[in-house]
């Protein structure tokens, strides 16, 4: 590691010693409390206006690391940093955890990536994802459930799922077993139409969830084959993993300001944020209190004598 990045990595570490220290801070109180845009737009305005580019590996993506990471301890969640390597840089995961009632009952993941490309902000991709992460966060942690609900902000996605794909090659096997699924939040701040992403078929019942969730609400939905966001490494490894994000039809993904300079706050609409947010509550709900049948494939091996 050169020397830069040491100097990088021990400030990050010195700037979270100090947030996970301090008790108390800023303990937020969101029962009986709906989705906030006015606080779903500050934390876009905070990252892709206030950090600004948030490149893989580079020190305003461990400043927005540690953004989100104070976010999660004022909710009062188990937070840490998953360091990571990713292709020729240094990253990391903000992984924060209620706990649930029951430790058997296995693990919901809700994820979003924080991370932006090169040259642009990142304020709808995917600081919009990030910021309905955190509210969703937020509301949840004062809630009850059965399973435990883990919450992850992905660095380094813009440089091929980095952060999503090495958190779910370190899961173990009974993790992975046991997990009840994972829903992806990206680019969910621009579009008229809302749309479920899949990578295969082991999401199927996620799915089927999301879809019936979303109608119950009386939002329409689209169902596209997507692998190319952090939903599809835990499909990888045959979690049922969706993407939510929003769109408008006949026009291109995320919008006229993907991964341009002009991807900024201003362009973010909280009405778009708020569609997915309904169905990501409500569909964590659901799964909390019933979860999805999963397909078992056993393997049998001759005896041997």
């Amino acid at each position: 590691m050169s020397r830069h990045r040491q100097y990088r990595t021990w400030g990050i570490i010195l700037l979270l010693v100090i947030i996970l220290i301090s008790p108390g801070l800023n303990r937020t109180n969101a029962a009986n409390e709906s989705f906030d845009p006015d606080r779903a737009i500050a934390h876009i305005v905070a990252l892709s206006d206030g950090i600004g580019i948030r490149e893989a590996g580079t020190p305003n993506e461990g400043r927005a690391a540690v953004y989100v990471a104070s976010q999660f301890v004022a909710m009062g969640l188990d937070t840490r940093v998953q360091a990571l390597p990713a292709y020729y840089i240094y990253s990391q995961n903000v992984i924060a955890v209620k706990a649930g009632l029951d430790p058997e009952a296995g693990v919901i993941y809700i994820g979003a990536h924080y991370d932006s490309v090169q040259w642009g902000p990142g304020a709808n991709d995917n600081a919009s994802g990030t910021a309905v992460l955190l509210e969703a966060a937020r509301l949840l942690a004062n809630e009850t459930f059965s399973p435990t609900l883990t919450f992850i902000a992905f660095g380094s996605e813009e440089i091929g799922l980095g952060g999503s794909s090495y958190f779910t090659i370190h899961l173990p096997p009974l993790e992975r077993y046991v997990a009840r699924g994972m829903i992806n939040l990206d680019c969910v701040g621009w579009g008229t139409a809302q749309a479920i992403g899949y990578a295969d078929d082991s999401a199927d019942p996620l799915v089927q969830k999301a879809v019936d969730n979303a109608t119950a609400l009386n939002i329409p939905v689209e169902l596209e084959r997507v692998s190319n966001s952090d939903h599809a490494p835990f499909s990888w490894v045959k979690i049922p993993a969706i993407l939510l994000y929003s769109y408008t039809p006949d026009a291109q993904d995320c919008g006229p300001n993907y991964h341009q300079a002009t991807d900024t706050a201003d362009t973010v609409d909280p009405v778009a944020m708020e569609r997915v947010a309904q169905i990501l509550l409500a569909t964590v709900r659901d799964l909390a209190d019933d979860p999805p049948e999963r397909k078992i494939k056993t393997l049998w091996l001759p005896l041997l004598h």
